[in-house]
């Protein structure tokens, strides 16, 4: 169930919080993972030799996956509550590097060996590979999203990626002579992107620029390809944040709001407001966490949060990660 930002329920932890789907919780206590139902009751752990600040998560039919340091992946199965690892041979795969998608029992991901990356589909919980893409001779892959069985990915801010995962077939690649800003973002039948502050409509082979009026965008959050509102942040000379709307069918810039602190991470969830469902952004700033009404720049609702690096969605519940511990906001 959705959010309710008129009664939100938020949990703080003294421990990380990998994921809380439902009615559990997966997360590290002291040197243990701990499987443990919503109210944090113990159901199953395992012991925990590995480095966690950076992780990759998705859910497949049967399996919550985790990537730890782009490298030990685990697995614990919904059914029997267990837990599995194993770890990627990094001369064959190379290390995870983006983050993970699924397709029923399937994981697809970006990885890096020896100064060369490609995209790879396994089934699990063998592990067997149901197909890899080429490998290009760019040692860094900044961006990946899938549509389906299609992924677009960005090698080394500069080059896109358009394979079918189904076969592994390239479909096309483009070279950009710019740096790619951050998160390409799927719209209609092909992928926008920033570069160089303005917006990228790739529609293969064609290819057009937007400008937004007085704005240089650094990051595109999000696209309405009913509304064409797409939702962006941008930086001005001095170094400080705007967040904005641009409005591509009208070429209108809808609203822009500076920003008092800096912007952490943004992410667009379906919230309830007036037990109505309602898209929001949701803003992770130094010290707190706004959700905003996209169509009119309305905060609808701001919480304390201190400390906090970054956030995730899992299940219906949103994971904020803080430098000590996590704070969970419950779903409904």
């Amino acid at each position: 169930m959705p959010i309710d930002l008129d009664q939100l329920s938020s949990t703080r932890v003294p421990y990380q919080i990998y994921c809380a789907d439902g009615e559990y919780l997966i997360g590290r206590k002291n040197r243990e993972i701990m499987l443990s139902d919503c109210y944090g009751n113990p159901i199953e752990s395992s012991f925990y030799p590995l480095e966690d600040d950076h992780y990759e998560y998705t859910q497949t039919d049967n399996y919550w996956v985790f990537v730890f340091s782009s490298r030990v992946v685990m697995l614990v199965d919904k059914a029997n509550k267990s837990f599995e690892f194993t770890s990627l041979e990094p001369d064959k795969i190379g290390r995870s590097v983006t983050p993970l998608f699924s397709i029923n029992d399937d994981i697809i991901f970006g990885t890096t060996a020896m100064k060369r990356s490609q995209f790879v589909r396994y089934r699990l919980p063998s592990f067997s590979r149901v197909c890899q893409t080429s490998s290009w001779d760019l040692d860094s892959i900044s961006d990946l999203i899938c549509v389906g069985t299609k992924l677009y990915g960005v090698l080394n801010r500069s080059m896109i990626i358009h394979a079918d995962m189904d076969s592994g077939k390239t479909l096309f690649t483009k070279f950009e002579s710019a740096s790619i800003g951050n998160r390409i973002t799927p719209f209609k039948k092909g992928v926008a992107y920033p570069i160089q502050g303005l917006i990228t409509l790739l529609n293969h082979p064609t290819a057009r620029r937007i400008q937004i009026p007085g704005m240089s965008a650094t990051s595109l959050e999000y696209m309405d390809e009913h509304s064409g509102k797409m939702f962006f942040v941008s930086k001005t000379l001095s170094g400080s944040q705007q967040l904005g709307c641009y409005n591509i069918y009208s070429a209108e810039l809808e609203w822009s709001i500076p920003t008092a602190f800096n912007v952490i991470d943004t992410l667009f969830l379906t919230c309830t407001v007036d037990s109505k469902p309602l898209n929001v952004w949701a803003i992770l700033m130094e010290g707190h966490i706004a959700f905003v009404n996209p169509e009119n720049q309305a905060i609808i609702r701001t919480e304390k949060c201190e400390n906090a690096t970054s956030m995730r969605l899992t299940g219906s519940n949103l994971v904020i990660k803080r430098t000590t511990g996590s704070t969970v906001i419950k779903g409904s």
